[in-house]
């Protein structure tokens, strides 16, 4: 009885006093990936070889098993376990990304984790209601409000890579993002900065302030089919099937 007394106090409580004792990072730059889709695996891969930590998590053991292959951090967990916290120990974790095909999932993950695992900033995709009608546009939208699980499913598999391309300005920058909206295989996901900080671009997509030269939109899918491929330096991030 002591033993089970302890165990289950260590698992209830090591968190919350880690929390209050200052053990936690101050600089919580991780980012924990709700779903393991190929797409999901693509963005993953790229964060790790831009040296961010970066954690999947997923209820289905096969998108998992090729996460690890990747050599990702990956784990096997229901995203409505009551011990989901107490099993994934992710002290440097600040951000968030649901990723999943089904957005009540998504929802439920930014609603209930963003305290734990979302400090910096906690996203989803947006639904199909939701990128139907741009005036409905979440807080928490990711990429933009064209871009849902279906277009990001389908950009990484017909477009398996991870490319960057260096921006001029802000105007550049917006420009790029009205082609993303129009185009059907292009996702955008990050800003880079020229000291290698990834932003993560939300569906309200154009509030970035002083993006100047040598900043690099980092996105998803076919390569931008404009005269700025000149400057476009291709990620080597294609997933072995």
């Amino acid at each position: 009885m002591i033993v089970l007394g302890t165990v289950l106090l260590n698992a209830t409580t090591a968190r919350l006093f880690a929390k209050s004792v200052g053990v936690f990072l101050t600089k919580s730059e991780g980012i924990l990936i709700i779903g393991a889709s190929k797409a999901s695996r693509l963005i993953a891969d790229y964060l790790n070889k831009n040296n961010r930590h970066v954690v999947l998590i997923d209820n289905n053991q096969t998108n998992i098993n090729k996460a690890k292959k990747l050599g990702l951090e990956a784990f096997t967990a229901n995203i409505y376990s009551d011990t989901l916290t107490d099993n994934i120990e992710l002290n440097d974790v600040g951000y968030l990304m649901a990723l999943t095909g089904n957005s009540e999932i998504n929802k439920y993950a930014v609603n209930n984790f963003s305290k734990d695992f979302g400090a910096n900033g906690s996203f989803r995709l947006v639904n199909a209601d939701e990128m139907n009608n741009p005036e409905n546009n979440p807080k928490e939208g990711l990429f933009s409000h064209t871009d849902d699980f279906i277009k990001l499913t389908e950009t990484a598999r017909k477009f398996p890579a991870v490319h960057e391309i260096e921006l001029k300005d802000k105007e550049h920058y917006e420009a790029l993002i009205e082609i993303t909206k129009a185009d059907e295989n292009i996702v955008p996901i990050f800003l880079k900065t020229p000291k290698g900080d990834l932003q993560i671009i939300s569906s309200f997509s154009t509030d970035f302030e002083d993006i100047t030269d040598k900043y690099r939109l980092v996105y998803l899918g076919k390569v931008f089919d404009v005269d700025e491929t000149k400057d476009e330096v291709e990620i080597d991030q294609k997933e072995e099937e």
